[in-house]
């Protein structure tokens, strides 16, 4: 993760990856996803916050629930991520048969996005 931003944690990639391919989650369904603690939680969505590339914002229907997006460095951010996950899985893949390559993708973003 250094290697993109220092101050980018494993479980802050994974939390931006997720609101990346799911705008506007709330928190709730964010926590009940990552099996995380609500503490542990709120920590980790401040320090991206912070750090510019998450925006919490308060729901239309309700505004006691937070909604999550990227900001506009998330997304630049994110789409990083998403460009080195696609590297690591085609070097991963390099040496497999073309066949085998696809099937292999094709799982990978079903479990990216089930």
């Amino acid at each position: 993760m250094e290697a993109i931003h220092p101050e980018l944690t494993f479980n802050g990639m994974r939390i931006l990856m997720h609101t990346g391919r799911n705008p506007g989650i709330t928190q709730k369904d964010l926590i009940d996803h990552s099996h995380a603690d609500k503490a542990q939680m709120a920590r980790m969505l401040a320090h991206l916050e912070d750090r510019g590339w998450l925006e919490r914002i308060a729901s239309e229907s309700d505004k006691r629930v937070r909604c999550l997006h990227l900001s506009g460095q998330g997304r630049q951010l994110f789409a990083q991520l998403r460009d080195l996950q696609h590297q690591v899985a085609s070097e991963l893949l390099k040496d497999c048969p073309q066949a085998v390559q696809k099937q292999m993708l094709a799982l990978l973003q079903q479990a990216l996005n089930p």
